[in-house]
């Protein structure tokens, strides 16, 4: 599981990722803490480079998107 704390800014949350959590958990609980009809996040894995977005707005909303890639 992770932890969610909201920071200052109010838009600011900090993820704190458990031992033995995985990576599906951590964006579950990301996707939690938002508006479910308009919130968005923007998810920077420290480990791998990785940034995911989730947006719940538009024709797809809570599907996370991998950013990254130069596609």
């Amino acid at each position: 599981m992770a932890y969610v704390a909201r920071e200052t800014p109010k838009t600011t949350l900090r993820l704190d990722r458990r031992p033995g959590a995985k990576f599906a958990d951590i964006k579950a609980a990301a996707a939690r803490s938002l508006d479910s009809r308009r919130g968005r996040i923007v998810l920077f894995s420290t480990k791998t480079g990785r940034v995911y977005t989730l947006d719940n707005r538009g024709n797809q909303p809570g599907i996370w998107v991998r950013r990254d890639t130069d596609d």
